[in-house]
């Protein structure tokens, strides 16, 4: 059995698991139900962890293929 993948797959697929998806929900539940500032800092958090992985991950696909696509 030969699977037809490559490296561009097996990457999208790794990134997946490292959306914050549990401090998005959370502080958007928090927001809505009042409590605004405790909101705001986990949506702040959440998209900090956003911005992180991105960076992170545009460097990994300069440093290894010399390209960001």
């Amino acid at each position: 059995m030969i699977f037809d993948t490559t490296s561009e797959i097996a990457m999208a697929t790794s990134v997946l698991y490292l959306v914050p998806g549990v401090p998005l929900i959370n502080g958007v539940i928090d927001v809505v139900e009042g409590y605004v500032l405790t909101g705001f800092a986990r949506l702040t958090e959440a998209s900090l962890l956003i911005v992180s992985i991105a960076i992170g991950l545009s460097f990994t696909l300069l440093m290894v293929k010399n390209s960001l696509i």
